[in-house]
């Protein structure tokens, strides 16, 4: 340690008792990297850092490392035995040891997984086929000093740039004295996934961002969850407790894709498509939307092409089982179709805007609406439809599918669309006529004219004088929840207002 007559305000760079100037190191652990990057942009104020001491490791800015160093800045938590020896060596090394952060000083994020099995954790964020990994043999989070001595903690996620600086110029000029830390243990809520609603919410994964509250309520102006309670007990609910579907949910998924930590989902039915298919006659319908968002995804795919991978698709239902594969934007059309010839009223595509126009109170004719349509022509079917409105989750048909979930499925038959090829033309093709155009994308030319188009909340439900159009989400169908996103910038510029 360093003797009592450094502990003073000195000018110039601080050196050890033998007359070599300190050395300081940066190392990062389980952690986001975001306090060493604000550091990094401190710009020409890390002039004052390396004037006054030699930067000995730091792997943002900096290709050169050394195991030679005063001071080491330690950024992230500690969960892999290797990491505990990786420390242990860098506590030895140094003089002084700075906490950076609050994973650095507390666990913070990561501390989350504390009472989660290693195999849960890596099945949930790789999959299975990394579960034998040794970069995943874990002990839980840890606080650096949960393992070694800490002589000063920076706390922020990430730290402010200004207070790493004032701290650094503390440590530089032999004036700093150890600080407390803040660890506490992070308790368990130990609460069970609420599955009342199409929306299934886990309180155990949630960290109460409330990004889904704003999507919801600022966005949408649907106000159908939100935080409830108090302290230690908030999580994301309903007054009264009375369940997502009961406060005003139009079930859009808008809030499943913005939830970055998967605390909201719509539940798989992948997995009951095999026992469908060892019981029932099954037909499956696919929405070219939702397709098209699992081709764009799929790399392979997206390279040959959306009507070759279309055709890949439709082999692939075959050869799981069903008896007929149809192109739903076929009802779609034939929907728009029997609207046309309507004085006035909804149009009757969109399973979002009936569930929201039911939750106002005032009921719209769905008789003609695509599901309907689907439903009268296979009633003897059990029918799934491949879809990216996750509405579609309460129409009453029987399977419904995301672009995600038909991945999902694929997976568990086994299928990889890359090896699949077309036995025979009629093979490749659907047991339909299919549409030339889907409405969520351009309505047709004899409709586009007498449409009034209606955002939720933007106006009153106009009486008369033509069909009017509600539209349930941020940008209709082309972004249902529980989908692979097809964003274009409009869109993007949007969201960014809108959760600012």
């Amino acid at each position: 340690m360093y003797s009592a007559n450094l502990r003073k305000q000195v000018i110039g760079p601080l050196v050890t008792e033998d007359g070599v100037c300190m050395r300081a190191a940066f190392f990062d652990f389980a952690s986001c990297e975001g306090c060493q990057l604000q550091v990094a942009n401190l710009e020409e104020d890390i002039l004052k850092l390396v004037s006054a001491c030699d930067i000995a490791s730091f792997r943002e800015i900096m290709k050169e490392s050394s195991d030679s160093y005063d001071i080491a800045f330690i950024e992230g938590s500690i969960i892999r035995p290797m990491d505990e020896e990786r420390l242990k060596k860098i506590r030895g090394n140094a003089k002084i040891l700075v906490a950076l952060g609050d994973c650095a000083c507390n666990g913070g994020v990561n501390k989350l997984s504390t009472g989660y099995s290693r195999d849960d954790l890596v099945n949930e964020v790789y999959g299975t086929d990394m579960r034998d990994s040794p970069l995943f043999e874990t002990t839980g989070a840890k606080a650096v000093d949960e393992v070694v001595g800490v002589d000063l903690y920076i706390y922020g996620c990430p730290v402010r740039k200004e207070r790493v600086l004032y701290y650094t110029e503390k440590i530089l000029s032999g004036t700093f004295s150890r600080n407390a830390s803040s660890y506490f243990d992070m308790p368990q809520r130990k609460r069970t996934v609420d599955r009342r609603s199409v929306v299934q919410y886990d309180p155990e994964k949630c960290i109460l961002c409330r990004r889904c509250d704003t999507i919801c309520g600022s966005a949408l102006g649907i106000h159908a969850l939100g935080p409830v309670q108090r302290g230690p007990r908030t999580t994301i609910g309903t007054p009264e407790n009375v369940g997502f579907d009961n406060n005003g949910c139009i079930r859009c998924g808008q809030c499943v894709y913005f939830c970055p930590v998967g605390a909201l989902s719509t539940g798989s039915t992948a997995g009951t498509v095999r026992e469908a298919l060892r019981n029932d006659k099954c037909v499956v319908a696919i929405d070219t939307i939702a397709l098209a968002s699992f081709v764009e995804h799929d790399p392979a795919m997206s390279s040959v092409g959306f009507e070759e991978a279309e055709k890949r698709v439709i082999v692939a239902m075959r050869q799981i089982g069903f008896d007929k594969v149809v192109q739903y934007d076929h009802y779609l059309e034939e929907s728009l179709q029997d609207d046309a010839r309507k004085e006035e009223g909804m149009l009757s595509w969109c399973m979002g805007a009936f569930n929201y126009m039911n939750g106002t109170g005032r009921e719209e004719d769905d008789s003609n609406a695509p599901w309907i349509l689907y439903a009268k022509e296979f009633p003897q079917h059990k029918r799934a439809l491949i879809t990216p409105c996750t509405a579609m989750k309460s129409s009453g048909i029987d399977i419904v599918l995301s672009a995600m979930e038909l991945e999902e499925l694929l997976r568990e038959m086994g299928i990889r669309l890359d090896l699949v090829t077309a036995a025979n033309e009629n093979n490749c093709r659907y047991d339909n006529a299919p549409a030339k155009t889907h409405p969520g994308v351009a309505l047709p030319a004899d409709l586009s004219g007498r449409v009034r188009s209606i955002r939720m909340g933007s106006a009153p439900i106009p009486q008369g004088n033509g069909l009017y159009e509600v539209y349930p989400c941020l940008r209709r169908c082309l972004t249902g929840g529980g989908n692979y996103p097809r964003m274009d910038t409009a869109f993007v510029e949007h969201l960014k207002e809108v959760l600012e």
